[in-house]
């Protein structure tokens, strides 16, 4: 293993953390970062099933990607919400950050309601539109974390299986 493939290795437990955090902080992108991180892993020790992994997972996170970005809004305009509902959770999660772990649960929720509520002004259908997207947040969190771990544990998994196999 020569010092490039090393600094490659490292690189790609650094994109692998950045991904996992990015989960929870929307201005990191949580499947680029993580994918990143694979793409160097498979870099730096290739072999046949890492490569293919590597495409498959691509293809989920390009598809991921996309979809963390239109769901919640679908989501939302399926229970008659606005984007303000969804903008204000966004806003509740960064809030949310800075009262951790409670805030990173409550805040998301407490934006989407402010939101709806200042959109419509009417208080159960906002409480019901943010029900709804604060579950499809958790479904997505839930989601990105599994993925980001995922692809983590595949790059752990060829660097064991390269130097203890």
């Amino acid at each position: 293993m020569t010092t490039i493939d090393i600094i490659l290795l490292v690189c790609s437990l650094v994109l692998h953390i950045l991904g996992l955090i990015g989960v929870v902080l929307p201005v990191l992108p949580s499947f680029p970062l993580s994918f990143a991180g694979m793409l160097l892993c498979c870099i730096a020790i290739p072999n046949p099933v890492m490569i293919a992994l590597t495409v498959i997972f691509g293809i989920i996170a390009i598809i991921c990607y996309i979809l963390d970005y239109v769901a919640p809004s679908i989501i939302t305009n399926k229970v008659g919400g606005s984007k303000y509902a969804v903008w204000g959770a966004a806003i509740g999660l960064l809030v949310g950050l800075f009262f951790p772990p409670l805030g990173i649960v409550i805040g998301p929720f407490l934006g989407a309601f402010t939101g709806e509520l200042i959109k419509s002004r009417k208080f159960s259908s906002s409480l019901r539109v943010a029900a709804y997207t604060f579950l499809a947040f958790i479904i997505s969190l839930v989601f990105k974390t599994t993925l980001c771990l995922l692809m983590l544990i595949v790059c752990i998994g060829d660097f064991v299986a390269y130097f203890f196999v």
